[in-house]
């Protein structure tokens, strides 16, 4: 069966005419978690839904006083900026990555992987710093990446 995010299809359940009138094609999925519940076909397809809500509330995490935090939520952001810069043709900076060739290691394409990686091998992004290819014509892999500062980044530039 097909596999989406932490979802899983079990099975076509039915089609529904939603509020505008489009005809939406409705799933059953299991979650890694345990939870089976249904979804709409394409929101899976399109990346919008990954789970059945469990990865959100693994990303927020409420203090006694109230506040939320997410911890390492900069990273996802980091990964999802990366993964749009190289791979997505509509992205404007892709012209700069991907138009010119650059990916990203395949491993880190699975965002677990990825934050993994960095924080066993970079840790925590120092303040006011960003993840930065240190060979600029370079993939994001392994042995390219750093945290640097915007100084520093600006000096590993294309002439």
């Amino acid at each position: 069966m097909e596999k989406y995010g932490r979802l899983k299809v079990l099975s076509f359940e039915s089609d529904i005419i939603d509020k505008s009138g489009y005809k939406r094609k409705i799933v059953k999925c299991s979650c890694e978690c345990g939870n089976i519940k249904t979804f709409r076909y394409g929101d899976l397809r399109s990346g919008r839904t990954k789970s059945c809500g469990c990865l959100c509330k693994e990303i927020v995490t409420k203090h006694d006083d109230g506040r939320k935090e997410r911890p390492h939520y900069y990273l996802h952001q980091t990964w999802y900026s990366m993964m749009k810069r190289c791979y997505n043709i509509k992205s404007k900076p892709y012209k700069d990555y991907g138009g010119r060739g650059i990916k990203v290691y395949q491993e880190w394409h699975d965002y677990e992987n990825f934050k993994k990686w960095i924080l066993q091998n970079l840790g925590e992004r120092p303040k006011d710093y960003s993840l930065d290819r240190t060979n600029n014509d370079g993939n994001y892999e392994p042995i390219n990446v750093r945290w640097a500062t915007k100084l520093e980044q600006s000096k590993n530039r294309r002439k």
